[in-house]
Parts: C-alpha cells; structure tokens; sequence
C-alpha cells in the first residue's frame, strides 16, 4: 500500500508572524509565558528560556515540551528573528503534521502544498482547485474590515484582488479547455458516421 504524503496544509503551523510583539520583548531578555493557537486550532504553551541562546519553549498537550532556538537576522531596517529546525535550517514557519512528535521544517517532515498535486489535464483536479480558490477568496472577503486606508488599498484588499483575477483566469481557462474537447468530440462523431 502506497504511503500518503502529508501536506501542509494538514498539519499545525508554528507561525513567527504570530510571534512576531513577543520577538522585541525577547531581545529585552524579558519573561514571557503565554498562550497560542494554531491553524487547525491546537493551543501551544510557550516561554522563554536564556541560556547561551535563547530558546522557545513550546509544549503540547500530552507530549515533550520541545526547545527552538531562536536566531536573529540583522535587516535593513531592523532585526527578523526566525526559528531554527532540529535538523539545523531557520525558517519562518514549523510544522507539526498529524503523526509529529515535534515541530520541524517542511523539508524533514517531506511536506508539500495541496496544490502541488493537481493535475492540470485532469478535470476532476482542475474543479477542485478551482473550488479551493473560491472558497480561500471568500474567506479572504469575510476578514476583510478596511479595504483602504489612507486613499491607498491595504495589502489584504490587494491579495483578494489577486486571488479574484487568479479564479478568473482558472475558470476562463477551464471553460475553453471544455469548449476545445467538445469541438473536437463533434468532429470525431461526424466524420465516424460521414464513413
């Protein structure tokens, strides 16, 4: 039996955009002990601990509270700190799948987006993409509470134009791909029963 490969989707995302206010008061060698939600809805309990790095703490329900070293990437404009996987690469973003027993970077746990696996001449994998871009678009418009600001379109108004003109161009594409098959069905049925 094949083994299904997990997507990321799937799985519990440690995002650093999420940690992103409690960043500055770890570079202040502050005290933090504090709650977060995950995408699917899991709660994670994570403090600081300074030793010679400084560590995120993350504990789940029913398992090993797992260290994260935490490392801080000098910008232009200031500092992005990024969490760094067991297997030694910094990422923005960890992930836990179903079956995890610790938060780890897309590429141990071999992840890779839903998207990824459609098909672009299978029907069925065209709808359904076609389907979770609806779906992601309306969404997308439900969070939406200023679409301006400042005379200037926010970044999520941008996005959700994005989105609209990729469903557009998804769907447009799909209906011409239906239009030429079925062209080319009538073709091949009158010239079968011109002979």
């Amino acid at each position: 039996m094949p083994s299904i490969k997990p997507f990321v989707e799937d799985s519990a995302i440690l995002d650093s955009k999420q940690l992103k206010s409690e960043f500055y008061k770890i570079r202040q060698k502050e005290e933090i002990n504090n709650v977060l939600r995950t995408n699917l809805g899991t709660e994670i309990w994570y403090w600081v601990e300074y030793e010679a790095d400084t560590f995120l703490v993350v504990a789940l329900p029913n398992k090993e509270p797992q260290m994260i070293v935490l490392t801080n990437i000098m910008l232009r404009y200031g500092y992005r700190t990024l969490l760094r996987c067991p297997c030694g690469y910094r990422a923005a973003k960890l992930y836990l799948p179903h079956k995890g027993e610790e938060f780890k970077c897309r590429y141990c746990y071999n992840l890779r987006y839903k998207v990824s696996n459609y098909n672009k001449f299978n029907r069925v994998d065209q709808l359904e993409k076609e389907l979770n871009l609806n779906n992601k678009l309306s969404d997308e418009l439900l969070k939406i509470n200023r679409p301006i600001y400042n005379g200037l379109p926010t970044k999520r108004a941008i996005s959700i134009a994005k989105l609209k003109y990729k469903a557009r161009v998804i769907n447009e594409r799909h209906i011409k791909r239906n239009m030429n098959r079925e062209i080319i069905y009538n073709w091949k049925r009158q010239r079968s029963q011109c002979f």
